[in-house]
C-alpha cells in the first residue's frame, strides 16, 4: 500500500520521484524514480503555452487603436503595445522597457504632455500608490504637438493596474469646429434677429406713420366734406328749380360715397393697428335688421332687385356698431354684385346653439380661386365693373372685424349662381333693452329761430357753411375760430348765448370740451353740441358722461336735428 510520494529537484535540470510503500510484514520499501524527462517535457509544454499566450496577448494589444501599458502591484512596467510607443514616444535608449517604474515614466513625460483640466501629476501618483482598491479614473492629456489623449486607468485583479491612451484629437477638433459653427450660427442668428428687429421696428413705425397719416388725412378731408354737405343742404332748403335740385342730390350722393371711402380707410387703419375699441354686450337684432332694411331698400330698388330682410327678435352678443357695419358691408356687397334677382338677409339657428346671420344673393358668384382673395384690401374680382363698384375695402373690414370680435365668417359661392356670406355669433339669454328712437319733429330746425348761437370752428369753409345753414333758419350766429377768442368775445359783448356748437379740435389752443366746461362754469348751464372728426371712443365717452351731444364730421342735417332736439331738452327753447 502506497504511503506517500514526492518529487525532488536535482542539479543539472534533473528530478527524482521518491515513493514509500508498506510491505505486508510491516516494513517500508522506498522507490526512487528518475522523472527528469517527464518534468522537462511538462515545463517545456508550460513554457510553450505561456509563450503562446503572451504572443496572443501581444498581438491583441498591438491591434488595439489605443495605446496600452500594464504595471504590476509594485508599479513596474510589465507590458505595452506598439501603439503606446507611437503615442507617447518615451526618450532614452529603447524607450519603454520591462521594469521601468511608473514614476520614471511620468518623469520622462514631463514637459511633453500636460494635464487638461484641474487634474495634475500628484493626483495621478496618489491614485497609483493606493493599495486598498483603486476606482477607475479618466482624464485628458495634451501633447506638445497638439494631440489630445483620453486616458483611462483602472486596477487589475493582481493589484497591478492598466492604463490606456486613446487619441481623441479628431473628435476634439470636430467638437471645437462644431462649437465654432454654433458660435458663428448664434452670432448670425443674433445679427439676423437684430436686423429683423430693426426691420420690424421700421415696419411698425411705417405702419404707425401710415395710421397717423390716414387719421390726419381723413380729418383734413372730412373738414371740406362737412362744409360741402352743409352748403348742399342749404341749397336744398331753398326754393330752387327741379334741375338744380337733381344736381344737388347727385352731388350729395357723390359726397356720401367719398365719406364712405374715408370711413372704410379709418376702419381698416384702426383694425390693423389693433386700436379699435369694442363695446361687446347683448343687443337685439331686430333694430339692426330694420335699419339695414330701410337704408338698403333704395339702393336695391335702383338696381331692380328684391331685398328681403327677415325680421328677428333674437338677442346676440357683439359690438352693436361694428356688427351693423359688418352686416351693412355684406348687404352692400351683395347688392353691388347682383344684377338681377334678389338679396335675402336672415338669421339661422345651428344645432350647436350658435346663430348664423346669412346674406344670400343671386348674383355673379365667386370662383373658387378668388374666394380667399376677396377679403384682401382693394381686391376686386370683377374688373369690368370695378370702377363703379367701390374700392374693395368692404369685405376686408368684415373679415378683420369678425376676427377681432371672434365671429366665424364663412363663404359659400358658385360662380354664376350667387353667394352666401354667413357670420356666426353667440346668442344671449339676456333681454336687451329696446332702443326707443328719438322722435324728430318736422320743424326741428325752427328751434334755432331767434336764438343766439355761439359757433366755434377754426375751418373757415365749414364755419361759413354752418353759418349759412343756421342763419337760413333764423338763428343769429357768433363765430369764433378759437376758445380763447370765444371767451374774449362773450366777455366783451356781455351776452350769454342760447346754445353753442363747438368744434373739439381747435388747433393749439383749448379744446372744444375744455371751452364747454369753461362757459358752463362762467355763464351757467348753456346747452351745447360738440362736433369733431375725431373718432376716438374716449371722446365719445367723455361727451356722454357730460351729457353733451356729440356729432362726427361730416354730419348729416338729420343728425344735427336729432342733436338739436336733445339739446332742446337741455334748455334751448324757441324765442317768441
Amino acid at each position: 500500500m502506497l504511503f506517500r510520494s514526492f518529487n525532488i529537484a536535482l542539479t543539472e535540470n534533473r528530478w527524482m520521484q521518491v515513493s514509500e510503500h508498506r510491505t505486508q510484514d510491516g516494513g517500508t520499501a522506498i522507490v526512487q524514480t528518475d522523472i527528469s524527462g517527464v518534468m522537462r517535457a511538462e515545463r517545456q509544454e508550460r513554457a510553450d503555452l505561456v509563450d503562446s499566450q503572451f504572443k496572443m496577448l501581444r498581438a491583441t494589444l498591438d491591434h488595439l487603436a489605443q495605446g496600452v501599458c500594464i504595471f504590476d502591484r509594485q508599479g513596474c512596467l510589465v507590458g505595452w503595445n506598439r501603439k503606446l510607443e507611437q503615442m507617447i514616444r518615451l526618450p532614452g535608449p529603447g524607450g519603454a522597457r520591462v521594469g521601468l517604474r511608473f514614476q520614471r515614466i511620468l518623469d520622462l513625460m514631463d514637459g511633453r504632455m500636460t494635464f487638461d483640466g484641474p487634474r495634475d501629476r500628484t493626483w495621478l501618483e496618489t491614485w497609483a500608490g493606493q493599495s486598498d482598491g483603486r476606482a477607475p479614473i479618466t482624464f485628458d492629456l495634451i501633447g506638445n504637438s497638439g494631440q489630445i489623449f483620453n486616458v483611462l486607468a483602472q486596477e487589475m485583479p493582481d493589484e497591478g493596474f492598466v492604463i490606456s491612451f486613446t487619441d481623441v484629437t479628431a473628435e476634439h477638433q470636430a467638437a471645437e469646429a462644431l462649437r465654432e459653427l454654433n458660435r458663428t450660427l448664434e452670432q448670425r442668428v443674433e445679427e439676423r434677429t437684430e436686423e429683423l428687429g430693426l426691420a420690424l421696428g421700421e415696419a411698425e413705425r411705417a405702419n404707425e406713420s401710415k395710421n397717423r397719416f390716414v387719421a390726419a388725412a381723413s380729418h383734413d378731408l372730412l373738414q371740406p366734406l362737412s362744409a360741402a354737405k352743409l352748403y348742399l343742404a342749404t341749397l336744398q332748403d331753398r326754393d330752387v328749380d327741379h334741375g338744380t335740385l337733381a344736381i344737388s342730390e347727385k352731388a350729395a350722393s357723390a359726397l356720401r360715397s367719398a365719406e364712405d371711402i374715408i370711413e372704410a380707410l379709418l376702419d381698416i387703419s384702426k383694425l390693423d393697428a389693433g386700436r379699435a375699441t369694442f363695446d361687446v354686450r347683448p343687443f337685439c337684432l331686430g333694430a339692426t335688421l330694420g335699419s339695414i332694411a330701410s337704408e338698403m331698400a333704395p339702393l336695391a330698388r335702383q338696381k331692380g332687385l328684391d331685398l328681403r330682410v327677415v325680421p328677428s327678435s333674437l338677442t346676440i352678443v357683439s359690438d352693436p356698431v361694428f356688427f351693423r357695419r359688418i352686416l351693412q358691408n355684406l348687404v352692400v356687397n351683395a347688392i353691388r354684385y347682383t344684377d338681377r334677382g334678389r338679396v335675402v338677409v336672415g338669421v339661422r339657428r345651428r344645432a350647436s346653439g350658435r346663430i348664423c346671420l346669412e346674406v344670400h344673393d343671386t348674383g355673379r358668384g365667386i370662383r373658387d380661386e378668388d374666394q380667399s382673395r376677396i377679403f384682401q384690401e382693394f381686391a376686386r374680382v370683377d374688373r369690368a365693373n370695378s370702377g363703379a363698384e367701390g374700392i374693395g375695402l368692404g369685405l376686408a373690414i368684415v373679415e378683420r372685424a369678425c376676427a377681432s370680435l371672434g365671429h366665424q365668417l364663412r363663404l359659400r359661392s358658385t360662380f354664376g349662381h350667387g353667394s352666401c356670406f354667413s357670420v356666426g355669433v353667440t346668442p344671449s339669454d339676456c333681454i336687451a333693452a329696446e332702443v326707443i328712437p328719438v322722435k324728430e319733429p318736422d320743424d326741428a330746425l325752427d328751434l334755432l329761430r331767434g336764438q343766439m348761437l355761439l359757433l366755434v370752428e377754426n375751418d373757415p369753409d365749414l364755419a361759413q357753411a354752418m353759418t349759412l345753414q343756421f342763419e337760413g333758419h333764423g338763428a343769429h350766429v357768433l363765430h369764433c375760430v378759437s376758445g380763447e377768442d370765444a371767451l374774449d368775445l362773450l366777455e366783451e359783448i356781455e351776452i350769454v348765448p342760447d346754445a353753442m356748437l363747438l368744434d373739439h379740435q381747435l388747433g393749439a389752443g383749448m379744446t372744444g370740451l375744455a371751452l364747454y366746461r369753461r362757459i358752463r362754469a362762467d355763464y351757467g348751464a348753456v346747452p351745447g353740441i360738440i362736433i369733431s372728426a375725431n373718432r376716438s371712443a374716449e371722446l365719445v365717452e367723455t361727451c356722454a358722461a357730460l351729457g353733451v351731444p356729440f356729432l362726427r364730421k361730416p354730419f348729416e342735417i338729420k343728425e344735427f336735428r336729432k342733436a338739436l332736439v336733445q339739446t332742446h331738452g337741455s334748455g334751448i327753447a324757441p324765442r317768441a
